[in-house]
């Protein structure tokens, strides 16, 4: 797979999260809220980055272990800020649980 590939087919992967929540909630006729906010197209255009980015410094060999790589590390990095914020004390205000309550929105 040439480069370009490996970049698309990760970046493609980064955005896997986002459009499978989409569609679990195709059947809700209002569109999510978060949709509307621009934490949310951020939050994508970094996670369609960090998909392609990490395919290509992996080395991926073909297209499902791009797209595996492009929906792992946004996926988990997700995950890691999005429990930092639980796992911060009740009144402590610390960098990572800010992001991870604004990543998680």
């Amino acid at each position: 797979m040439t480069l370009p590939q490996t970049l698309l087919w990760g970046a493609l992967g980064g955005m896997l999260p986002d459009v499978i929540r989409l569609v679990r909630q195709r059947h809700n006729e209002a569109l999510p809220p978060y949709l509307k906010r621009g934490n949310f197209y951020v939050g994508l255009a970094l996670a369609v980055v960090l998909g392609a980015a990490t395919a290509a410094l992996l080395e991926a060999g073909s297209v499902a272990e791009a797209l595996a790589y492009g929906f792992g590390a946004p996926e988990l990095l997700t995950r890691l800020l999005s429990r930092a914020g639980t796992d911060a004390g009740a009144g402590r205000i610390t960098p990572l649980r800010t992001l991870g309550e604004w990543w998680s929105l």
